[in-house]
């Protein structure tokens, strides 16, 4: 196991009770590394006993003392000017500012990886997702030759974007080469909460203008921590690029893939969308559908906005506006399914959003529940808030191999949509994130999941597979916003609505993790 520094990526200076630590039962070595202190131990319970009572001088990491708070106002401070508006007096405008702060991007299952380095050769094993670039440079972190590393990939829980990067594995190799013994590493759950990656904190601005039933332009600008590329295209060379001093390589990374995903797939005028990325020093990594979600919340919601300044139905004037024969159809399908326009009682709303991507278009129109019996509701460790109460999703994917298997990830991308939107955030502090564990990150529980989903996979003339992975996170998170939007009279300007309430009392940074269990049944931090 591995002790980390208690503010994100500090560094071990130094160990005041080495011998001590060493000479605890079924500890075997004790090694300092710069990214922490490492303990071997013949059982895991005696690696956390000997982890909990290390003594280490830690250095601050480069985030130490920083909060949401002061790194919203850095992003905010690089934002991009928006648009000169025109001098037409009767020109009107819509503008919209929104936050996103940081999400965990932990896997379902932790870090974890076996390291056997010898003098001349290496053997891994670990989940991997990029396998030759993590050979390539676990391969020269211990100074050896490419051809004397192994890498064995072994199957690993569900990771959504996380096991591109290899930090467990590498990890691992570089703690077996200083301890000159075979070692199987696995982080604890805090590890990856407080030390993991991180989807970035980001501020999305969008400025719409418009003349009488016509909207002439729309201007959308994403603000945010970077996004670490340094994985590159799964070999070295690429992984080289990225890595360019300043972050100009990965800046090239994500500029190609913001331009290659975003689309504002309406007929509006002169349309620009740009992204730019401005704070290297977080651990980050490409979560679920990267930049979509944060992007289409913010259209969608200055969309709803457009309708509203022109007195038009939300659904009728995305119909008005599409460009794109599929997506209307899916608008119309999803819309009749869902109800769209049916009777709800105050406090409670329907909204509809779309998105494009992957050669694949989809819709959603979501129910919400906003009245305070549904807010205030009392449930035990639990972040209430509103509640989504119906889901209607219909994607068009192109040729469809497994429809069941498709339904089954759509239902998997809402759940997503609905946690963005409402109750999952990493909440940063005094330089680390507050969540602990998976009990202190709130994604879609079952009290806030909706009773009723229904997805519609519908027929398509493309002979082409269209890709459906992250289809269902993007349309559903904007929907739930805009629905949100209309039950309270309020437009939401952050993300997860919740996030200024703290639903949890912060886990310990010091010991770092909890006690070795006794008991399983009754295992409590």
């Amino acid at each position: 196991m591995i002790c980390r520094a208690p503010t994100l990526n500090g560094t071990a200076k130094s160990i005041n009770n080495e011998a001590a630590v060493t000479a605890m039962p079924g500890v075997t070595h004790v090694a300092l590394l710069d990214f922490g202190v490492a303990v071997r131990a013949r059982t895991f319970g005696q690696c956390i006993d000997a982890v909990r009572a290390l003594d280490v001088v830690w250095a601050d990491g480069p985030v130490a003392g920083e909060s949401d708070a002061t790194i919203v106002k850095q992003v905010r401070a690089a934002q991009l000017p928006m648009p000169a508006l025109p001098a037409n007096p009767l020109v009107q405008t819509v503008t919209g500012d929104f936050v996103f702060y940081f999400r965990s991007n932990s896997p379902m299952d932790t870090n974890s990886a076996i390291a056997d380095v010898r003098a001349d050769s290496a053997t891994i094993w670990a989940g991997l997702k990029s396998p030759i670039v993590a050979q390539q440079r676990i391969a020269e972190a211990l100074g050896m030759a490419e051809d004397q590393v192994k890498v064995n990939v072994v199957t690993a829980g569900g990771s959504f974007g996380r096991r591109l990067f290899f930090d467990g594995a590498l990890e691992a190799a570089r703690i077996s080469q200083a301890m000159g013994q075979p070692v199987k590493l696995m982080w604890h759950r805090a590890d990856d909460a407080r030390a993991g990656r991180a989807h970035p904190l980001g501020t999305c601005r969008v400025q719409a203008t418009y003349l009488g039933g016509e909207v002439l332009s729309f201007n959308q600008s994403l603000t945010c921590v970077e996004t670490d590329y340094r994985h590159g295209l799964g070999e070295l060379l690429t992984a080289r690029g990225s890595d360019l001093p300043g972050g100009l390589g990965n800046q090239g990374f994500a500029q190609t893939i913001f331009a290659l995903t975003q689309e504002i797939p309406y007929n509006f005028g002169e349309v620009t969308q740009t992204v730019l990325e401005v704070d290297e020093r977080f651990n980050t990594g490409s979560m679920r559908n990267i930049y979509s979600p944060d992007v289409r919340v913010a259209a969608e919601l200055v969309v709803d906005q457009l309708a509203a300044r022109m007195k038009m139905d939300p659904l009728a004037f995305r119909l008005k506006f599409e460009r794109n024969d599929r997506l209307r159809a899916v608008l119309q399908k999803v819309a009749a399914a869902g109800e769209w326009g049916r009777p709800m009682a105050p406090g409670t709303a329907q909204g509809i959003a779309i998105h494009k991507e992957y050669k694949g278009v989809s819709a959603c129109v979501v129910e919400i529940d906003a009245r305070p019996v549904t807010v205030d509701r009392s449930i035990p460790n639990a972040v209430t808030g509103p509640r989504v109460t119906r889901v209607t999703y219909a994607i068009d994917a192109g040729r469809v191999v497994n429809p069941r298997g498709l339904e089954a990830q759509m239902q998997g991308g809402i759940n997503d949509g609905i946690a963005l939107a409402l109750t999952s955030s990493l909440h940063l502090r005094d330089g680390h994130f507050l969540e602990g564990s998976w009990d202190n990150y709130f994604y879609t529980r079952q009290w806030n999941t909706p009773p009723r989903v229904d997805v519609i996979v519908m027929p398509s003339d493309s002979e082409q597979p269209g890709g459906a992975g992250e289809a269902g996170v993007a349309a559903t998170f904007a929907a739930v916003a805009c629905a949100y939007a209309r039950a309270t009279g309020t437009v939401p300007t952050h993300f997860p609505i919740n996030h200024d309430t703290l639903s949890f009392t912060p886990k310990p940074f010091i010991p770092p993790i909890p006690q070795s269990p006794t008991n399983g049944l009754q295992l409590t931090w």
